[in-house]
């Protein structure tokens, strides 16, 4: 948790220095999809095949406009459903979950573009707050966390900006448990300078 809140200050830091000295301000908000993929899972002497149902991530963002970048803190949450264990040639259905609350610091650039649409690409580093829950067992820890990702989207004439995007999320490992969390999701943004 210290970690954790080591990270906020840093990337609020990150944020507010420029954005005091910046003429544009940036919020934005997104949700979607996650799919966190499947994980080895040691399953007594043997090492299984753990199986995710597609998740969801949901978050908010809120930084600085320097020309073509917008440097922000984000914060978001995500999370998906364990489905199967296949070990050896046995697969059973299992109860529980792996979810992450993160804090990162990103930098997209903004491709110049003319007219209404615009492409964007990029990434953050930060920490997350990961766990893992399965068959009632649970173990969480505070991980370095890094994404990398681009979207596009439409502006309209009254500043805000609808768009569609792509984020590849990555945690190395939640506690003890050798899971690390490849995820692939597609998100929905809405988005306003001032």
């Amino acid at each position: 948790m210290n970690n954790l809140l080591k990270a906020t200050a840093i990337a609020v830091g990150m944020v507010a220095i420029p954005t005091a000295a910046s003429a544009e301000s940036q919020w934005r908000v997104f949700g979607g999809l996650s799919d966190v993929g499947d994980f080895d899972y040691a399953y007594g002497p043997y090492t299984a095949d753990l199986t995710t149902d597609t998740g969801f991530v949901v978050g908010a963002a809120y930084g600085a406009v320097h020309g073509n970048w917008v440097l922000e803190g984000e914060l978001s949450f995500r999370g998906a459903d364990f489905d199967t264990l296949e070990v050896l040639s046995y697969s059973f259905e299992v109860d529980g979950d792996v979810s992450a609350l993160s804090l990162m610091a990103n930098a997209w650039y903004h491709f110049p573009t003319n007219g209404n649409w615009g492409v964007y690409a990029g990434g953050g580093v930060g920490f997350a707050s990961a766990e893992a829950d399965l068959g009632g067992t649970s173990d969480d820890s505070t991980e370095f966390a890094w994404q990398l990702g681009g979207g596009v989207n439409y502006r309209t004439e009254q500043g805000f900006a609808y768009g569609l995007g792509y984020r590849y999320f990555n945690i190395s490992e939640v506690g003890d448990t050798a899971i690390e969390v490849n995820a692939h999701e597609f998100i929905f943004e809405i988005s306003s300078r001032f």
